[in-house]
């Protein structure tokens, strides 16, 4: 669909038949449109598509839990797929997610002094020590449950200083995946 602007004369902009209009730094352009596209589907590139995808499906999947700081233009959901992109690979033709080192934060990492991580019917529980930094209660700790097999994240958000968080689940689940961080 092409646009008629009428500023100091008539400007086309879009498509009209096979001439393409358009603008580039205040200049007005025609050129004919492309009249086929090529879509090479060589293994290497359908490798990437398959890995760009399942990029795409965890930042959405993470998308509520995720605390970046945010730089520029970039989004949360940008930052998300720049720090992870190196965490997915191909092995033997299929995707493979380095669930253990995804980046859900780029906040300097404090670590929960023995964190541990008890599971009991839908619930998980998380705890940890108090250690000897002395944080106030601006900085919040997020506790993340993963569930692989439905796809799904879980999360609560505590003050740091409660030293324990549970995950309600809203059924049992077997295979997931548990992420700590904390922020302020």
């Amino acid at each position: 669909m092409a646009k008629i602007i009428n500023t100091f004369g008539p400007i086309a902009n879009g498509k009209i038949g096979d001439l393409v209009f358009y603008q580039l730094k205040g200049k007005n352009y025609v050129r004919s449109a492309q009249n086929r596209f090529k879509d090479h589907k060589t293994q290497k590139q359908i490798e990437h598509r398959n890995k760009f995808a399942t990029l795409i499906q965890l930042a959405r999947l993470f998308k509520s839990v995720v605390r970046f700081q945010v730089k520029n233009t970039n989004t949360n959901f940008q930052t998300f797929c720049k720090h992870n992109w190196k965490n997915i690979s191909i092995q033997y033709g299929k995707v493979v997610v380095d669930y253990d080192n995804l980046i859900l934060t780029d906040h300097f990492p404090l670590p929960l002094l023995h964190l541990e991580v008890k599971k009991q019917s839908n619930q998980i529980f998380f705890q940890w020590a108090k250690d000897h930094l002395n944080l106030d209660d601006s900085f919040k700790t997020i506790c993340v449950v993963f569930s692989k097999e439905q796809e799904k994240v879980f999360f609560t958000e505590v003050n740091r200083n409660d030293l324990s968080a549970l995950v309600t689940l809203p059924y049992d689940v077997y295979s997931y995946h548990t992420f700590t961080f904390t922020y302020k």
